[in-house]
């Protein structure tokens, strides 16, 4: 046994020494309010732990456009609803819609600067073409970027029987902004894919 414990001694004597550790005092814990706000993507949430829903993706920057307001007693375009595509444009002015196809140019009071690469689309409002078939003639109308007059809406009454007043500040149509790609023609002898013929109610009602 003695000789087991002077083998022992030795072996401890040729390890090698454990180095020191390191007197590493724990760090208190901090809660990084940008990476949440981040991750989250609205900044809002932090308040409210019950909406912390992960969206499917992040917002998209809004489009910042330029825009003259010609009348100052009207409002500007705007969105009724969180996600909403269009913003409801105003009329500038009172009118009269003849029953059966009368027409109206209506001015909204407003003239923008859309940014090129983009275009301005003008469309009816569900409600008014619902109730009264108010719509918009030549529905979509377009907006090109270089446009800098007044934004004026072409309004139709498609209701047989009643005309339909407009009142000066009435939301009677919507305005959509959209990228547009730009198209260079490739002229070719042929069309590649399949051509499946038809068109204009070929496929049935």
């Amino acid at each position: 046994d003695g000789g087991r414990d002077s083998e022992f001694d030795m072996v401890e004597m040729l390890r090698p020494p454990r180095p020191a550790r390191p007197s590493v005092r724990p760090q208190p814990f901090r809660f990084n309010k940008r990476f949440v706000e981040d991750f989250w993507s609205t900044p809002n949430q932090l308040s409210s732990p019950n909406s912390w829903v992960r969206p499917s993706r992040r917002v998209a920057a809004m489009l910042a456009v330029s825009i003259v307001r010609l009348d100052p007693e009207l409002a500007l375009p705007a969105y009724a609803h969180p996600g909403d595509a269009g913003m409801d444009l105003c009329a500038r002015e009172d009118g009269v819609l003849a029953a059966g196809g009368g027409r109206l140019l209506m001015p909204t009071g407003i003239a923008i600067a859309i940014p090129q690469g983009y275009a301005g689309f003008v469309l009816p409002r569900s409600g008014l073409a619902l109730k009264h078939g108010i719509s918009v003639v030549n529905a979509p109308g377009l907006i090109d970027s270089a446009y800098r007059g007044e934004i004026k809406v072409v309004l139709l009454n498609t209701d047989p029987v009643a005309e339909y007043h407009v009142r000066r500040g009435d939301r009677v149509a919507q305005l959509v902004l959209q990228r547009v790609e730009e198209v260079v023609w490739t002229e070719v002898d042929s069309l590649e894919g399949l051509d499946r013929g038809g068109g204009f109610g070929h496929s049935g009602r």
